[in-house]
């Protein structure tokens, strides 16, 4: 059979498997949709997806790493051919947003999860030997500020590629993101309630006082943000923080490389704020979402496979496009080749706003989103039944490697070597 003949007889079990499992994929849509829940406490649609994938003959790995995480694994006959191909991943998100709900969509990456490894299942089951190796289901909680990926990161070291298909405002196959980590630092000193009895006419903060403190430090920010390279960005507001005054900050950068310089920057800033108010100062910030390195050849063959690819991406094969938003998985990316495509679902509203959420639970929203899974599980056949074509997809990754600044653990271990690992505790005396 050659491989023209092979993709169109593929092309048919994919349809198939797409009539047969239609009404289920839909009911999981509509469940999380309508109970959103919010980071780390998806029981519900952990509970949900995972009795799913078990009715389906997946070997299924409930409260994987997180409470609300997943691993659910497929090989026919029993695994027979597993170890004799890859292990190809396809990702499931499911957390909400606090207040509006799945305004980011996530309701649509996990059914579109499912959907990749129903329809792969389908036909891998039709001829078990032509397809060895793998499909495995890594399903994934609190990526809305919680970082899921990063503390799941070793979920990923036994795989080959992984996907994940995310709906957007604009389309865009080879989806580039930024860092990013936020920096949470407290002050303790001398309050103004302990004071403000000598001075009960004066409404102002008191030398020496928490205020103080974080009002320096958030005006050494901003002299920073003036001097910093203009790809850099700061965000920082005055919060209380663990039962004391100070700010919450999130920064971000381009590169993993320029995470450690702009924390330490940031850090100095925090630090000279303290030294000035006579203030103790605690400080911790989180493990940095890592820019995303979108796989070409991945890509490129998933777009391959689309029945409408300009309806669903306007920045196509050849058009670059950074979305300028952060996501952990890019920390995937960075060890093991990866694609995190942004089909447009028809809407101008931008993500994290409630129209968008309303959106992502219409049938035109869905139908486009199973256009994506039924080519992206088209990639995956491909990958598992010609060999060759898995050689060459890290050999295209490893070139954009060394085309970037430095790999994960490069930057992870500077930063540690900067003294700034998570949880660090820097005191300022007074």
């Amino acid at each position: 059979m050659t491989v023209k003949e092979t993709d169109i007889v593929e092309d048919a079990l994919l349809q198939e498997g797409l009539k047969k499992y239609r009404k289920l994929l839909r009911r999981i849509n509509d469940e999380i949709w309508e109970h959103p829940e919010i980071r780390f406490v998806e029981h519900r649609a952990h509970d949900l997806l995972t009795k799913v994938l078990e009715e389906h003959q997946f070997k299924v790995t409930r409260n994987y790493i997180l409470e609300t995480g997943f691993r659910a694994e497929f090989s026919p006959e029993s695994g027979k051919y597993a170890s004799l191909g890859p292990n190809v991943c396809f990702i499931c998100e499911y957390d909400a947003l606090p207040i509006v709900g799945h305004a980011c969509g996530h309701n649509l990456i996990a059914e579109s999860g499912i959907a990749m490894a129903l329809l792969t299942q389908h036909v891998m089951t039709e001829c078990p030997s032509r397809y060895p190796g793998k499909i495995t289901v890594i399903g994934s909680p609190g990526e809305e500020g919680g970082g899921g990926k990063i503390i799941m990161i070793e979920a990923f070291n036994d795989v080959d590629v992984a996907m994940m298909l995310h709906p957007s405002n604009k389309g865009i196959l080879h989806t580039e993101s930024i860092c990013s980590s936020r920096i949470f630092a407290a002050y303790s000193g001398k309050r103004p309630e302990e004071t403000a009895h000598y001075f009960p006419s004066l409404d102002r903060m008191l030398p020496g006082s928490e205020s103080d403190a974080a009002v320096a430090a958030y005006n050494a920010i901003q002299v920073l943000r003036a001097e910093m390279p203009h790809q850099w960005r700061i965000g920082a507001v005055i919060k209380k923080i663990d039962h004391s005054l100070g700010l919450e900050i999130t920064y971000r950068t381009l590169h993993g490389a320029d995470m450690s310089v702009l924390c330490a920057r940031i850090v100095k800033c925090l630090e000279a704020g303290g030294a000035a108010a006579g203030c103790q100062l605690d400080w911790r910030f989180t493990d940095p979402y890592l820019n995303m390195w979108p796989n070409i050849c991945l890509g490129s063959t998933v777009y391959s496979y689309l029945k409408r690819p300009e309806i669903l991406f306007e920045y196509g094969l050849n058009k670059e496009f950074n979305a300028l938003l952060s996501t952990d998985m890019g920390n995937v990316s960075h060890l093991v080749p990866s694609i995190h495509p942004m089909y447009y679902i028809d809407t101008p509203t931008s993500l994290h706003h409630p129209d968008f959420a309303k959106q992502a639970n219409t049938p035109e929203a869905e139908n486009r989103m199973l256009d994506c899974a039924q080519a992206a599980a088209h990639t995956a056949l491909k990958l598992l039944r010609d060999p060759n074509e898995l050689l060459r997809v890290p050999v295209r990754h490893n070139g954009q490697l060394r085309r970037k600044k430095r790999p994960q653990k490069y930057t992870l271990r500077r930063i540690r070597a900067r003294g700034i690992a998570q949880e660090s505790t820097h005191r300022y005396n007074k």
